[in-house]
């Protein structure tokens, strides 16, 4: 126990008063023998016994009473718990919401957001008095309880939010608030008051969610059952520079491949910047080149990059240091291969190989006798070999006039393209149009109507589409010179929520009618060719363009193999390895040089490594014998956007929602240990009263 106001107390002297003049009142008399009197002796030396228990009695009381206003007056303090906790209860509970996303890394001198934040809650736990209890939760996307039930040690809420870190994820504060609110209506105690800390990054206060009734009524409610203060720990006006994820040119790339990284450097700043962006391959510089952004807006960077070896590779562009240093580097992982492989169905084999199917799409994609030079590795099947193929293991499937699948095959390659993998249907005189438009229209998005037999040529919509840019320009390998004599007429379905097309017409016939189309499943593509892959329809295959439209449409079709090596934070890293890997020792390696292991388990053919919600950007390396795989997370990109949502624009976005807002956080004037007078003060002064009234009450009744 300690005193607010120690040097009070030598008001204990003044506890001798009653005792002093109990002793002179005794003094005062002197005895005097009287006859008259001696028969009444006996009968006082009776109750001699009662009286002196009575004197004794109000004495005590009368000490006490001194005794208990001189310890008023001293203000003693109690700790927070224990016999604290016990005379006075929980009369408050504060609920601290802190933001660790890493805007609130934003740096000003010496002080970041986060610091500014951690000086605000201890503020907070200062005012907190003897008995009060306080929840703690710190949110990024999303929450995470650190302190979850009311607690009254006050020290051990003071070293959670002393170890809070910086993390790499957005914010939702809407969703941090919509967590406590349980714990909120639970809490018992007479007062509640919930304290948002954060930086008040627009982004937090995502107002699409707000079109949630369930989120409105109960963020309205907690307003109700809690005092809402919203703590403003933000710098005013902050600028920032980022440099987005890069991009290349190309997704398949071999030994000795030549490609284009590309990038994107934000600037959110209030004026001009003159920037330095570094290319880094491996770790390794790979080039330099300087950028003017305009303020609040944007410049592209462009490299030239070359890899050797087969594997994956890290792609980095690096932005010098500003005040807020996390979002200046971002990451690409690229798998470098020897080839990709493309899966050939032929629907329509020949006794002859020039009358299958798939031949020329074959020759076109490996030409026999350059098999050592062809990127694409093809394999052709039949219709029949299909039930046993792994679809995964190939990159893209080509249907050439096949007729019909197995219904098995239908919903394996519908999961196929799910996962990421293309189909590229040609058709021809061998198609089922029932089947096709029963089975694998939720596919091709396009309905089979009718063969149309009449000379028509071929036209390439755009060629800026990725699958024609070759061709832009050329006369030789023109792919209009095509003579075709027959096409199936197909229908584009319309798309059930938009009511657009559900996929796209990248090539028409002269005539308008649709030759190619693309659409959209899963993360797959799958493409419709209405004519035939061989010679059957049309002199196209002998043309010289064939080959290099083959080999670009495929080439843009196939499953990107880096697509699963490059997340985000708080995404999970997911390995697909192949299944010898089983029984291996795996090891992930962390950014800053953590390391765990995984534990794989088998799938099919397969065994899938996880990581859940990957916690920092940069490179995580898995490691077994035999094997070494780089993935890259990076951070969330609309977290770089440092705008601030005015107190003006939270009251509109939270309308309906009651909250006080304060600039930082001071604590009020009083005591700063996290402790308070107050309560055991005001139990003396209840005290003193009680015994005031008991005295009077005692004394009144002993002198009747």
């Amino acid at each position: 126990m300690s005193f607010v106001h120690p040097l009070l107390l030598i008001g204990l002297v003044a506890a001798s008063i009653p005792i002093v003049i109990h002793l002179l009142n005794k003094r005062r008399f002197r005895i005097v023998d009287w006859a008259a009197m001696e028969f009444l002796l006996a009968s006082m030396r009776k109750n001699n016994r009662r009286l002196r228990i009575e004197e004794i009695l109000l004495l005590v009381l009368r000490t006490l009473l001194v005794a208990l206003l001189a310890f008023a007056v001293a203000r003693p303090i109690l700790g927070s718990g224990g016999l604290a906790a016990f005379l006075s209860g929980a009369k408050r509970t504060a609920v601290i919401l802190f933001d660790t996303s890493f805007s609130m890394g934003y740096r000003q001198g010496t002080a970041t957001s986060l610091s500014r934040g951690k000086e605000a809650a201890g503020a907070i736990l200062s005012e907190l008095r003897g008995g009060d209890s306080v929840v703690l939760t710190s949110f990024t996307r999303s929450p995470h309880a650190l302190i979850k039930e009311p607690t009254t040690d006050l020290r051990l809420a003071a070293a959670e939010i002393d170890r809070l870190v910086l993390s790499h994820d957005s914010s939702d504060a809407l969703a941090a608030l919509e967590s406590v609110y349980e714990t909120a209506r639970a809490c018992d105690a007479p007062t509640k008051t919930v304290y948002l800390i954060s930086d008040l990054h627009a982004i937090s206060f995502n107002q699409e969610r707000l079109k949630d009734p369930g989120l409105v009524r109960k963020l309205e409610e907690l307003s109700r059952v809690a005092e809402l203060v919203i703590v403003d720990v933000g710098f005013e006006e902050p600028g920032n520079l980022a440099v987005m994820p890069p991009k290349i040119d190309s997704t398949i790339l071999t030994p000795g491949s030549t490609f284009t990284v590309s990038g994107i450097v934000k600037n959110y700043t209030p004026s001009p910047q003159t920037l330095r962006v570094d290319l880094l391959l491996d770790g390794s510089t790979q080039g330099t080149t300087t950028v003017k952004p305009d303020p609040q807006g944007e410049a592209s960077v462009s490299f030239i990059a070359n890899v050797s070896t087969e594997g994956t590779h890290v792609v980095e562009l690096k932005l010098e240091p500003d005040n807020l240093d996390l979002d200046n580097r971002s990451y690409l992982s690229v798998l470098v291969r020897q080839g990709f492989k493309v899966l050939l169905v032929d629907g329509a084999p020949g006794k002859e190989k020039a009358d299958s199917a798939a031949f020329y799409v074959k020759e076109a994609l490996m030409p026999e006798g350059g098999e050592s030079l062809a990127a694409a590795k093809p394999e052709v099947v039949s219709v029949e070999a299909l039930p046993s193929i792994v679809f995964d293991e190939f990159d893209v499937v080509v249907f050439a006039n096949v007729a019909r699948l197995p219904s098995e095959v239908v919903q394996q390659v519908a999961s196929y393209t799910e996962r990421g993998g293309s189909l590229l249907f040609f058709l021809g005189d061998n198609v089922d149009r029932t089947f096709y438009n029963e089975s694998l229209r939720a596919l091709t998005g396009c309905e089979l109507r009718e063969v149309k037999t009449e000379t028509a040529g071929l036209t390439v919509k755009d060629y800026s589409h990725p699958a024609f840019r070759l061709f832009k320009g050329l006369r030789l390998t023109r792919i209009e010179s095509a003579t075709f004599k027959s096409r199936w007429l197909v229908k584009v379905d319309a798309d059930k929520d938009t009511g657009s097309s559900a996929g796209t017409v990248l090539m028409e016939f002269g005539s308008g009618e649709a030759a190619l189309t693309e659409r959209r499943c899963g993360d797959g593509k799958v493409f419709l060719f209405t004519s035939s892959a061989d010679t059957r329809w049309s002199d196209f295959p002998t043309r010289p363009a064939y080959p290099a439209f083959v080999n670009e449409l495929v080439r843009y079709a196939a499953r990107d193999p880096s697509r699963s090596l490059n997340i985000a934070v708080g995404d999970n890293l997911v390995a697909r390895l192949p299944a010898e890997f089983f029984a291996r020792k795996i090891d992930l390696d962390m950014p800053g040089g953590q390391q765990t292991s995984l534990s794989p388990v088998p799938e099919g053919n397969w065994v899938i490594c996880r990581q859940p919600s990957v916690p920092y950007a940069g490179v995580y390396t898995i490691r077994a014998e035999g094997l070494e795989r780089q993935y890259v997370a990076n951070l969330p990109a609309d977290e770089s956007n440092l705008q601030r949502i005015s107190v003006g624009e939270l009251r509109k976005v939270l309308s309906g929602v009651e909250f006080k807002y304060r600039r930082g956080y001071r604590a009020e004037a009083g005591p700063t240990t996290g402790e308070s007078p107050s309560e055991i003060t005001r139990l003396l002064l209840y005290g003193l009263i009680v015994i005031a009234l008991g005295e009077l009450f005692l004394a009144q009744r002993f002198t009747r």
